[in-house]
């Protein structure tokens, strides 16, 4: 199992090759249902399958070293030219990020998801080796895999961070 570092990291599971290709193409369906702002729908995935291509990504990313060894990483990126409003591109886009972490569940894929935006010298890198256009912004990272560990679903919830009516 690799170890992430920095602050809040957790154990990531080792990801090797899913070899059904209706399997990536259930992954990336669920992603683009959520509602976006005038129905804009401002993101792009950008599907790395390419072993040199993932080599690259972990060694720009510092967090993503994981995903030389994967199956796949997706960037998933805002189209600044489709947002109605200042940063709306960017609010609807994390849907399709959490919806895409979630769905893989049920399909035995381990994902990692891995920040990009606002941190410029991470998005940078990844502008350039996939040679987006200045009006894309790459959000996060999101590498993939079947995993030999058994999902266990995590509690997160903590009463004490719902309010009620008032604060």
């Amino acid at each position: 199992m690799l170890k992430p570092s920095g602050p809040g990291a957790a154990s990531v599971p080792s990801l090797r090759n899913p070899s059904a290709r209706k399997t990536w193409t259930a992954c990336w369906r669920l992603p683009c249902a959520p509602l976006s702002a005038n129905n804009r729908q401002p993101w792009h995935f950008v599907v790395i399958r390419d072993r040199e291509m993932l080599r690259r990504v972990a060694e720009v990313h510092p967090y993503a070293k994981m995903a030389a060894g994967a199956a796949a990483a997706v960037i998933i990126c805002a189209d600044l030219n489709e947002e109605k409003t200042p940063a709306s591109g960017s609010r609807t886009v994390r849907r399709p990020r959490r919806i895409s972490c979630w769905r893989r569940v049920p399909l035995n894929i381990g994902t990692v998801w891995c920040g990009l935006h606002p941190v410029e010298d991470r998005a940078r890198p990844f502008r350039e080796i996939f040679h987006m256009p200045e009006s894309v912004r790459p959000l996060s990272l999101i590498v993939l895999g079947h995993t030999d560990q058994e999902f266990k679903a995590v509690e997160r919830f903590r009463a004490e961070r719902v309010h009620n009516e008032d604060w």
